[in-house]
């Protein structure tokens, strides 16, 4: 054993090869991407419905006759 051993061992510093990985495949670790992409998903599918009912109101309104009126010829 070195005299540099002990030295390295008290000043609490690890070897680069002995350090955990830097991306850890936790589970836990992934649920807030999971929830964000959850989320987006859900505000897209929200606006596309609001937009189709919009668009079919819209198409009623612009079809509709006011009451009273003749028909058209």
């Amino acid at each position: 054993m070195s005299a540099e051993a002990p030295a390295r061992a008290r000043s609490g510093h690890r070897p680069a090869s002995a350090r955990p990985p830097r991306t850890s495949r936790c589970p836990a670790r992934q649920w807030p991407a999971l929830l964000g992409v959850l989320a987006l998903a859900a505000v897209v599918t929200v606006v596309a419905a609001a937009t189709t009912v919009y668009a079919k109101v819209l198409s009623r309104l612009a079809h509709h006759e006011p009451p009273g009126a003749r028909p058209r010829d």
